[in-house]
């Protein structure tokens, strides 16, 4: 009867009573649903000793935040978004995994990468790290890192604003997926080629799923091991009539007088690529007019 009446009392004064989440499972450095006093969900952090936290839940008695993600459905209140400003180590939707590994790797709140079958997290870069064995006596200490590559799922028109304008639409694009990392379109110009622009880096390949897209610089002058269709929040291109802005030609060159005026006009044409093919026509499908919206490709140095 004291127990009862207890519960009671903590249910009166507006405490959370807390449940395992649902998973019931404590991971440490995880989170989970738990229950709020007006049946909404809330979350719960599990520290470093296994033990759940407090249930945290909003103002209105809804979720304050959820493994699950998205809103909560019953109590009206949002999901707090796992983001640079709360999370240290990577954010699988608005769960944040502090616990990286290979098969969530990535730090300072960029999206959870999922690391191809020769590669492991590294501890310190939070990247997906590839080990050569010190193939080719090279000085990399035998460790690769590699790199990611998307398609943007906006489109633009010619006028970029020049190289640095599809750069930095690049950057803004991976941003506001939190990828982290530092980006270039694969563009050219009149008077640079594209493929001069691209560190000597490598591996690449796409956001999530570990599908590898180019091996090297050198692959990177040639053509893809699979479409370049996936964009940087890890959804695909459907539409096979969609093309990119590249003004590059076979070998990662520029193609002369077909960049939109060096990408600020829109009223010219340029050289766009497939994302669909696995051939030449990656980056050298056809020419359109500059007014028209394309895609860019963003290559991560």
């Amino acid at each position: 009867m004291r127990a009862l009446l207890l519960v009671v009392s903590l249910v009166v004064l507006g405490v959370a009573i807390q449940s395992c989440g649902a998973h019931g499972t404590c991971v440490p450095g995880a989170t989970s649903e738990c229950a709020c006093t007006s049946g909404a969900k809330g979350a719960q952090a599990c520290t470093s000793d296994g033990l759940f936290g407090a249930c945290v839940c909003d103002g209105s008695g809804g979720g304050a935040g959820s493994a699950g993600g998205g809103s909560s459905a019953s109590g009206g209140g949002s999901v707090v978004a796992c983001s640079p400003a709360n999370c240290s180590g990577c954010c699988n939707g608005n769960t944040c995994v502090t616990a990286v590994g290979n098969s969530a790797c990535g730090k300072g709140g960029q999206a959870c990468t999922l690391c191809a079958s020769d590669a492991v997290c590294g501890a310190s870069s939070g990247q997906c790290e590839r080990t050569d064995g010190g193939a080719g006596g090279g000085t990399d200490g035998g460790v690769v890192t590699n790199k990611r590559m998307f398609v943007t799922a906006a489109v633009y028109s010619g006028d970029l604003g020049g190289i640095a304008g599809a750069d930095n639409r690049c950057t803004i694009a991976a941003s506001g997926a939190n990828l982290g990392g530092t980006w270039k379109a694969w563009i050219s110009s009149e008077s640079v080629d594209a493929i001069s622009r691209m560190a000597n880096v490598g591996p690449w390949y796409t956001v999530k799923g570990g599908t590898k897209l180019f091996n090297n610089l050198a692959n990177l002058a040639t053509v893809p091991l699979a479409p370049v269709t996936m964009t940087e929040q890890g959804n695909l291109l459907t539409t096979s009539t969609e093309r990119v802005w590249t003004g590059t030609g076979v070998g990662g060159v520029k193609t002369n007088n077909n960049t939109c005026l060096n990408w600020v006009a829109s009223s010219n044409t340029s050289v766009v690529g497939s994302p669909f093919e696995t051939t030449n026509a990656w980056t050298s499908s056809t020419t359109v007019n500059c007014y028209l919206g394309m895609h860019l490709y963003c290559i991560e140095q």
